[in-house]
């Protein structure tokens, strides 16, 4: 729990500027990458890119980030089987969930 709670802190802080100036949000495709990125990691599980552009277009203030999107996928989904566990370039393909009135599919 500890490395999945890293992994959404890490990406989080990532579009945070050091220098004192303001960064400009990320793409639509960054933030479906990072998403996938994040629950392949956290949870074995790899969002489609369509579910994820929905989740965003819903403009929800409490999904405003790839890594709050990624726990709200990885909380709906369940832990990763131990058998996923060994190896990360495995993943699983759950039965479809539902965050905020958009049905999310997996590849």
């Amino acid at each position: 729990m500890k490395k999945v709670i890293g992994i959404f802190v890490a990406l989080a802080l990532a579009g945070c500027a050091t220098d004192g100036s303001i960064s400009s949000p990320p793409s639509l495709a960054t933030i479906i990458a990072d998403v996938q990125n994040l629950t392949r990691l956290a949870c074995s599980v790899v969002p489609t890119a369509n579910a994820v552009a929905q989740i965003v277009a819903v403009g929800d203030p409490a999904l405003a980030t790839a890594a709050a999107i990624a726990n709200v996928i990885c909380t709906a989904v369940g832990p990763t089987p131990a058998s996923l566990k060994r190896s990360s370039n495995l993943h699983r393909v759950p039965a479809p969930v539902e965050i905020d009135g958009v049905t999310v599919t997996f590849q």
